[in-house]
This record gives structure tokens, C-alpha cells and sequence, in this order.
């Protein structure tokens, strides 16, 4: 649900967010939306500072073919988010007790809460409202990373 899609014109990628789904964890802790914005947030600032360590850790050849470089995480470049930015956000967050890191990538489930700051579940009722009402944004970040500002 959540994740960078990148462009075929070279045009800056974009970040396709549900603000009203966070990640429950095979262990229980629950990651929000929030934090699970700025984990594909830290994606797309190493991918515009250091692209070409970026491409190789994420699994891209030069072909345009993506292989898996990571057992545990499947590619470099989610271990590196989720043992650094995503653990700490989501500690400071107290979404996670100290020390814990998630042990995969893609192994909780999406469930819908009460805001992007929240980690609370929805009533069904509610939940029904507001599932697939997704928000594309641009992050200003990566502008003003390119140095164009807003």
C-alpha cells in the first residue's frame, strides 16, 4: 500500500500514503502512518543524495531487473531504513519498546486507524468510510533537497 513510485519521464518519484493505515507487526506494535511515511521518506532522500549506493542496495541492476540482496529484509536498502530511521522514529514515537526492530519487511498486515499519528484501531463502521482513500504527495523535501525550493 504504501511505497515509492518512480517515474518513467525522470521526474522527481512520488510517495502513493493512506494516512489511515498503519502496519501491525507480526509481534503486535503497530507502526502508524506517520512513521511509515517517513520510512519511504528516508528512501527517496538517500535516493536523491547517494543514487547510485540507492540503486545497489535497493536490488536494481543496470538492466532495470531488481534482484534480492538481504535474507532477512530482502534488500539492503530496508534494512538500512528499518534498523536506522524507522526504529528510532518508532521508539520515540512509543510504537516500539526499546531495542525492538522489526524482523521483516513485509510480514505484518495493514490495519486502519484512528489518524496518522495513531496506532488505535478504527471501529469497522468507520474503517468502511475511509479504506482506499489514499493521498499521492509530493514531498516538498525533495525539492528542496534538488535545491528548487517550494
Amino acid at each position: 500500500m504504501e511505497r515509492i513510485t518512480y517515474t518513467r519521464d525522470g521526474s522527481a518519484p512520488y510517495i502513493q500514503w493512506n494516512p489511515n493505515l498503519g502496519i501491525k507487526t507480526n509481534e503486535g506494535h503497530v507502526l502508524s502512518p506517520a512513521t511509515i511515511l517517513e520510512h519511504e521518506a528516508d528512501h527517496n532522500v538517500r535516493r536523491i543524495q547517494d543514487p547510485n549506493g540507492f540503486m545497489e542496495d535497493a536490488g536494481y541492476k543496470s538492466n532495470g531487473y531488481r534482484y534480492v540482496n538481504d535474507s532477512q529484509y530482502d534488500f539492503k536498502e530496508e534494512r538500512r531504513v528499518i534498523r536506522g530511521s524507522e526504529r528510532n522514529t518508532a521508539y520515540n514515537n512509543g510504537e516500539f519498546p526499546l531495542n525492538y526492530v522489526r524482523p521483516d519487511h513485509d510480514k505484518g498486515s495493514f490495519i486502519t486507524v484512528t489518524s496518522p499519528i495513531s496506532t488505535g484501531l478504527l471501529m469497522p463502521a468507520v474503517r468502511r468510510n475511509i479504506m482506499n482513500k489514499q493521498r499521492s504527495i509530493v514531498p516538498s523535501i525533495l525539492r528542496t533537497l534538488r535545491g528548487g525550493g517550494r
